[in-house]
């Protein structure tokens, strides 16, 4: 997970506009510095790709894995490896994977269901 992928990712996660809401699956082996992040997205019975098209991560400097959805969605729902203790952090969703390699889990998994907020009317704008 270099940095130079982390930037790639972020700058291409833009979902196609029929798309209302999709569910991301991302996995990757914490204990292997290069072993990449591995995703699978989903809308409805369709699998969408390139996943990169839908979701986004970036592991900071501080062990810190985030993962996002595409501009114009946000995360309604989410699901991580416990011992990572996932929570949400500015519409982006946070992992801890250091504290779960100290507990022995190496192989870090998070399921996130993105949605797109409905767009208001420009009459309910002007009000």
């Amino acid at each position: 997970m270099s940095q130079t992928t982390t930037v790639s990712r972020l700058l291409e996660a833009k979902a196609e506009l029929h798309a209302r809401s999709y569910r991301v699956l991302m996995w990757f082996d914490y204990t292997k510095p290069d072993s990449p992040v591995h995703a699978t997205v989903s809308g409805g019975r369709d699998t969408l790709k390139p996943w990169q098209q839908y979701a986004s991560y970036a592991l900071t400097g501080d062990f810190a894995f985030y993962a996002s959805c595409a501009d114009d969605f946000s995360v309604s729902d989410f699901n991580g490896t416990p011992e990572a203790k996932p929570w949400l952090a500015d519409s982006r969703i946070a992992l801890d994977p250091e504290t779960a390699a100290a507990k022995h889990v190496d192989r870090i998994k998070l399921t996130f269901t993105c949605s797109r907020e409905p767009a208001r009317s420009a009459r309910k704008l002007s009000r």
